[in-house]
């Protein structure tokens, strides 16, 4: 498996962060989110950690572009 990440998959992980994001901002989640309670499913072989630090990516170019960020 290739370590690059498709169009898809990042088009995936960004929806995902924008949707955990929109409900924090919403205040209809109480705790830190968690990329699995969002069932995420992209390509068989992503972990978790491999999404989080997508994720992490994502943040970077949040708040580099002065829009808010999901907190955890």
């Amino acid at each position: 498996m290739s370590l690059d990440w498709t169009p898809e998959e990042v088009s995936s992980a960004v929806a995902v962060y924008l949707r955990m994001l929109t409900l924090e901002l919403t205040e209809q989640v109480t705790t830190n989110p968690s990329i699995a309670a969002h069932g995420i499913s992209l390509r068989p072989g992503r972990s978790e950690n491999a999404i989080e630090f997508k994720h992490g990516n994502i943040s970077a170019v949040m708040l580099e572009l002065g829009y808010p960020l999901i907190h955890g």
